[in-house]
């Protein structure tokens, strides 16, 4: 699904594969025409205890997803060069936002 994912500054890189049949997806976890594509898996890390996560896509369908307990997320790629990836975490009445180009990735078939 990806190879040499790499998080540099504020840049991804690496290569995602085309998920043509939707198979890895437990039932429910996305719509049936959105359950193709090219996905990238991500886990944040160095987030404090008692923060809430949440991931998004600028410039994809929908809105901030929370990450898992594991502060896991996963997020469907359809344009490398237009879309960014937004990571944020809420804490202590504190809000941070980091931002990912991935302009450096791989969209493969």
């Amino acid at each position: 699904m990806q190879s040499d994912i790499v998080v540099s500054g504020n840049q991804i890189t690496g290569t995602l594969i085309n998920i043509s049949d939707g198979s890895v997806w437990d039932e429910g976890a996305w719509d049936e025409d959105e359950s193709t594509g090219h996905f990238l898996f991500v886990k944040a890390t160095d987030v404090p205890e008692n923060a809430v996560a949440t991931l998004e896509v600028y410039g994809g369908t929908h809105g901030p997803t929370a990450l898992s307990e594991d502060l896991n997320g996963v997020v469907r790629i359809t344009d490398k060069n237009n879309q960014k990836v937004i990571l944020t975490v809420s804490y202590d009445g504190v809000r941070e936002q980091k931002v990912y180009s991935l302009k450096g990735l791989t969209l493969a078939e």
